[in-house]
């Protein structure tokens, strides 16, 4: 463009200087006027597009560590955003290095960054330290072997603030709850500035022992009366019984020194070997359930062809009506209650036995022996006392 015009509009601070400190941002217009030789005058429009200046800042100071690998320098050292379509330069101590940087290359020491950032047709640029630093050297505790009946467990680092994590741990703390991880080995992970140049990480394995791993001692017994003596069995066998009338060693309980329709408790415990004091114990119920008592009367009636009356007077509700048993001796039976009849064919002995069970299954049987006879007869030489009669006139 010819330069001996001149030009016009808002914010010229000279003849040819268009001043954006004055006109602020925003699209502007100004104008060329040129007169030729002939006394012809065109005008030229041009806009002028003022942008902001670009907001960016450098962290003043960052920290990484030796063999930390590739780091995004827009990532971990610009504070502000960057928008799409910018871009940045980045100098270390003069020198121009990549933006997905390796900081192996970079020994312990303080270094001086510098960053040029263009957005647009505007370039700022700002500047900051880096520090490199060797690694923290990470000490975790030994392996160890604890007992669930602890409840918690602790485990340690050095360097703190980092966090752990594995079964039933607390992040933060370290804090073990032994009963939420249940027993066997267990692996717990130690990370010290995760997801940085400096991260550090360890394991350790702590093997947590439960002595009710496995441990079984059977249901809850219930049983009738009867039997004099019951062997408890359990596993592992290595442990004692305790409980009314049993030998610890052996389980085996003497019933005549409990009562019926009792609920008594056993308890049987084993010992960790391998670790002092780390016992585990389970319960289980016996009950011995009382038998039934049958009883039954019979009428006076004890002779050939004539009906007996036999009545239970077991008291109700001892017994279950639906299981009521007669049996004549005579090869008949009933399940008739309370009262039932029966008649005998021929002379002889008869054992009538009544036998019940109880709302618990438990039976028992009450018996008679009863003599069935012939009828008495009247004799021919039967002598009858003399009749007197008394005749009145």
């Amino acid at each position: 463009m010819p330069n001996d015009g001149s030009w016009r509009g808002n914010y010229l601070s000279q003849p040819n200087l268009f001043n954006p400190d004055s006109s602020g941002v925003g699209l502007f217009k100004i104008f060329y006027d040129r007169t030729d030789q002939n006394g012809c005058t065109i005008t030229k429009e041009v806009n002028i597009n003022i942008q902001a200046l670009p907001t960016f800042y450098l962290k003043d100071s960052s920290t990484f560590c030796t063999d930390g690998g590739s780091i995004l320098l827009t990532k971990e050292l610009v504070t502000t955003f960057v928008p799409n379509g910018s871009t940045t330069t980045f100098y270390i101590n003069n020198i121009q290095v990549p933006e997905n940087y390796n900081l192996n290359s970079l020994a312990p020491n303080t270094y001086n960054v510098k960053a040029i950032h263009q957005q647009g047709e505007c370039t700022v640029s700002d500047t900051g330290r880096i520090h490199i630093i060797a690694k923290t050297t990470l000490s975790l505790p030994p392996n160890d072997t604890v007992c669930i009946n602890d409840g918690t467990f602790q485990l340690t680092a050095s360097p703190t603030g980092g966090s752990w994590s594995g079964p039933g741990v607390n992040p933060a703390t370290g804090v073990i709850d032994l009963n939420m991880a249940k027993g066997g080995v267990k692996m717990y992970n130690y990370v010290f500035e995760k997801g940085t140049s400096c991260e550090v990480s360890g394991s350790v394995n702590i093997k947590i022992n439960d002595p009710a791993n496995n441990l079984n001692i059977g249901a809850d017994t219930a049983f009738c009366y009867g039997p004099t003596a019951l062997a408890l069995t359990a596993s592992p066998g290595n442990g004692t019984w305790n409980g009314q009338g049993v030998q610890p060693s052996f389980g085996i309980i003497d019933l005549t020194q409990l009562k019926t329709d009792t609920t008594y408790t056993y308890q049987y415990c084993v010992n960790d070997n391998a670790i002092s004091n780390c016992q585990a114990c389970k319960e289980k119920k016996i009950t011995i359930h009382s038998l039934p008592q049958p009883t039954f009367l019979k009428d006076s009636t004890n002779c050939i062809g004539e009906v007996i009356t036999f009545t239970n007077t077991t008291p109700p509700g001892s017994y279950d009506p639906a299981t009521v048993s007669w049996n004549f001796g005579n090869g008949n039976t009933s399940h008739l209650d309370p009262a039932v009849t029966q008649s005998y064919a021929s002379k002889n002995n008869y054992t009538v036995a009544l036998t019940l069970k109880n709302y618990n299954g438990c039976s028992n049987t009450y018996s008679q022996t009863i003599r069935v006879t012939t009828k008495p007869t009247i004799g021919s030489n039967l002598m009858l006392p003399p009749v007197h009669v008394h005749l009145t006139l």
